[in-house]
């Protein structure tokens, strides 16, 4: 009995520590996946100012920015492993690998190689809506429908 507790603890063991040698590792989401759908951000005016507006980046998966002229709402959400970004320092950080993004979505540090997706988003009333249906990869970011242009 005592050779049998002996290799399974040893194989146990082994098995345990290839899996974390392995990287074998879970997404680490706060919290479920954004609504499907419409979701109304605020209003219009609420956006003259650059910066970033991180309100909905737990609850809805997504910023709002604000930047030369043009607002738009990229995921909130690391490429890489999948966690919730933080704004530090005018740029969007992931706190589980260390991935930068720049304010446009774009990588400027690993180990995230593709830039965020930009939601579809449109003025409606002097609302803004953003559509989180409708994704915008980086050659798409001119588009119609994945910016909005504000007035100087």
């Amino acid at each position: 009995m005592t050779n049998n507790r002996r290799e399974f603890l040893a194989t146990t063991t082994i098995a345990i520590g290839a899996a974390v040698a392995g990287g074998v590792s879970l997404p680490v989401l706060a919290e479920p996946a954004p609504p499907d759908g419409p979701i109304d951000v605020g209003a219009i005016g609420e956006f003259k100012a650059d910066g970033v507006i991180d309100s909905f980046a737990k609850s809805h998966k997504l910023f709002v920015i604000t930047q030369a002229g043009k607002i738009y709402a990229p995921s909130s959400v690391c490429t890489h492993k999948f966690c919730v970004l933080k704004i530090a320092d005018s740029e969007l950080r992931c706190p589980c690998h260390g991935t930068r993004y720049g304010l446009d979505g774009r990588v400027t540090k690993g180990p995230a190689k593709a830039p965020l997706v930009r939601y579809g988003i449109s003025e409606k009333q002097g609302r803004v809506i953003v559509d989180t249906v409708k994704e915008f990869d980086l050659g798409e970011w001119d588009e119609a429908g994945s910016f909005i242009q504000i007035a100087d």
